[in-house]
């Protein structure tokens, strides 16, 4: 089976590099994915896959499904497609170089990762059905990962429901499969002061500041942190529509990252916002808060993540040319990383023996829906960093082709050992049962909260 999947691999891998390279070059930001969610969903279904688009509410989401046999096991495979905002880069350029200035760009290795999960699926597809196995295949084409808003609104819908296995990537410098509690969660909100205009020359008196309230709420919110937990975080940015010094601002918002875990995040979120309250009491201003997006830690499945590192420690890490080496060591110089070209690290972590990360991601919803693991998967150089010009500059090239390939493997090996090994799903499936006991899911959005189908939509018809 491996030697078939390989091939069919191989006669789809130019297909698929092309797909990635495409999504780069389009670079579409969260919820406003339109060619990229459409290129997957188009080669998936010539690939005989059932899509469901524009699921959840949201236009750039979908689910593309294949039933084969009796359609047990059922099997999910999480793709994402969305850029980040400002992360223009040049393609090969090892200094910061923007193709267009102040653009997205995918300095997060998603155009990648859509592309790769679509070839790993559609392998799975062929090779179980020649071989007269049985399960459900299901690509979730998952929008604003970056917004860390495409997930909780697909789960609210229960999407991921029924799902014996989820099979996520992440693209990265390294393969790397971990298991046990992640990350932090998260809530994204934009807390909205409203005010009185008023000349702030000749009779400031009767105007009241938005933007007063927007500085005393930072002043509010920053004092918490001597009090916070030492794995809490908060982020925020300014979004003043002031335009003129000499006119009171009567509108002004400031964009919120609450980030804990699960079990203490709620009362922190409170606590700000009870910061806003006493700003817009201070102001004599009103206030209104509108909640993006709200997202779980991650809680990896154990027995599933053994299952594909077994299969990352059989296929390997791909061989790279000295030509690859070479555009290695150049990013790894200009970022003053040791230029040791592409050494790629394998790892199966333990995450309660690692250290913390405060980051977050909207896979921790699906992962407290249905059993989860992430395959990060080499489509970088060592030595970039994430979220930055670095990783745009690799992610268009023959590493990031043959990162695809190689994970792409993985997860067709991965899926067909789930459709073949009926004990591995029983001993998924009883870990998972134990979690579910243990934090049942509640999904953390506010009652009403829609996906922000909005947020980005004017910066991506500026670049676009």
């Amino acid at each position: 089976m491996r030697k078939e999947l390989e091939a069919a691999i191989a006669r789809r891998a130019g297909t698929y590099h092309d797909a990635s390279d495409a999504i780069w070059e389009f670079a579409e930001l969260g919820l406003t994915e339109d060619k990229s969610s459409q290129l997957l969903a188009d080669l998936l279904e010539k690939e005989g896959f059932t899509v469901t688009r524009g699921v959840a509410g949201m236009p750039t989401a979908f689910v593309a499904e294949a039933v084969i046999g009796t359609g047990k096991p059922v099997i999910g495979f999480l793709a994402e497609y969305d850029a980040l905002p400002m992360l223009s880069q040049k393609a090969g350029a090892a200094r910061h170089d923007p193709l267009v200035p102040g653009a997205p760009g995918h300095g997060c290795g998603h155009n990648a990762m859509g592309s790769m999960q679509a070839l790993a699926i559609c392998a799975a597809k062929e090779v179980l059905e020649k071989n007269g196995m049985s399960a459900t295949l299901r690509y979730f084409g998952t929008p604003a990962e970056e917004l860390l808003a495409g997930k909780a609104f697909m789960a609210r819908e229960g999407l991921f429901d029924g799902l014996d296995a989820v099979l996520d990537c992440h693209a990265n410098s390294f393969f790397k499969v971990s298991h046990g509690v992640e990350n932090n969660a998260l809530f994204s909100f934009v807390v909205t002061f409203h005010g009185t205009t008023a000349h702030a020359g000749s009779r400031p008196w009767d105007g009241r500041s938005a933007a007063d309230a927007v500085e005393l709420m930072h002043a509010g919110t920053e004092r918490l942190r001597e009090h916070m937990l030492p794995e809490q975080r908060i982020h925020w940015v300014t979004m003043n529509e002031a335009s003129a010094p000499n006119v009171v601002p009567d509108i002004s918002r400031t964009w919120y990252y609450v980030r804990s875990k699960d079990d203490f995040i709620q009362p922190l979120y409170e606590r700000i916002l009870d910061c806003a309250k006493g700003a817009a009491l201070m102001t004599g201003t009103t206030h209104d808060v509108r909640m993006l997006a709200a997202c779980h830690q991650r809680y990896s499945n154990k027995a599933l993540a053994e299952a594909v590192f077994a299969n990352v420690q059989r296929v390997g890490v791909p061989a790279y040319s000295e030509e690859e080496h070479a555009f290695a060591r150049s990013i790894q110089k200009s970022m003053g990383a040791p230029e040791t070209g592409m050494t790629v690290a394998v790892d199966l972590v333990d995450a309660a023996q690692a250290p913390f990360r405060g980051d977050s991601s909207d896979v921790g919803d699906v992962t407290l829906n249905a059993p989860t693991t992430t395959l990060n998967f080499p489509t970088w150089v060592p030595g970039a960093l994430g979220h930055h010009w670095s990783v745009t500059a690799c992610q268009k090239n023959s590493i990031t082709h043959k990162g695809i390939d190689a994970a792409a493997l993985i997860q067709a090996l991965s899926a067909c050992d789930l459709a073949g090994k009926p004990e591995l799903v029983a001993a998924i499936a009883e870990e998972f049962r134990e979690l579910r006991n243990e934090r049942p899911y509640v999904n953390f959005l506010a009652p009403g909260t829609e996906p922000p189908l909005d947020w980005h939509a004017a910066d991506m018809a500026r670049f676009r």
